[in-house]
């Protein structure tokens, strides 16, 4: 599994690389700014040692456990400030939203079970930063599929009830995938509108962040100042 996950980041930069160094030799395209809303579903994956607020032991040693004995499927949502260069090259920055779907009663190897018997709320609050190179040029054709890179920083709360609640700062790497299909153009070609599927995979997370395959759709407004 590792090698595959550093076989496709290796691929994935040298995609990006190459791509980018292609563009500089095309037609230079206008540089435009881009706002995008998005939301979608998660899917974890992973195995975890615990959360922020306990680890999984079994005579008294940590033992690690797969995420659907640990967490649900669950949404996220977020929105994007950035800028489309030469027509392919987009850097974004802005922020996300997960909440993290815990399960009360986690099954431990050897039959033990791992009892929260609080609810639980888990929360992800995360800065992101986007570089994703788009295949075509949305000033020039209706679609584009695209491939990039996203780091992520945040916050990871742990709360409940009448409990003071706990918090981490997090990291995690994913790799971005997509297709953007233009919906609506302005007559005088200044602005436009895409049908965004914003999907990633978080190869990577810090300490016992969860990680998940994401599959979102939103909207991004294509626009010159």
């Amino acid at each position: 599994m590792h090698k595959i996950l550093k076989s496709g980041i290796i691929l994935t930069l040298l995609l990006v690389l190459a791509a980018a160094s292609a563009s500089g030799i095309t037609r230079v395209s206008r540089s435009l700014n881009v706002i995008d809303f998005y939301g979608g579903y998660a899917t974890p994956w992973g195995k975890y040692e615990g959360t922020i607020s306990r680890n999984f032991m079994v005579d008294n040693r940590p033992v690690d456990v797969d995420a659907e004995d640990v967490y649900e499927p669950t949404f996220f949502i977020g929105f994007d400030y950035g800028s489309l260069r030469r027509g392919h090259l987009l850097y974004q920055l802005g922020f996300r939203y997960y909440n993290h779907r815990m399960i009360d009663t986690v099954q431990l190897p050897s039959n033990y079970i791992s009892y929260f018997g609080i609810d639980y709320s888990l929360r992800q609050y995360d800065i992101d930063f986007n570089f994703n190179y788009l295949i075509n040029d949305l000033n020039f054709k209706p679609w584009s599929p695209y491939l990039g890179l996203g780091f992520h920083a945040g916050i990871t709360s742990l709360g409940a009830k009448g409990y003071d609640s706990e918090n981490e700062i997090e990291l995690a790497l994913s790799l971005n995938y997509g297709l953007d299909l233009r919906i609506w153009k302005k007559r005088d070609n200044e602005s436009f509108i895409t049908l965004s599927s914003i999907n990633n995979f978080n190869f990577w997370a810090s300490e016992d962040r969860p990680k998940y395959f994401n599959f979102g759709l939103g909207l991004k407004y294509f626009f010159e100042m």
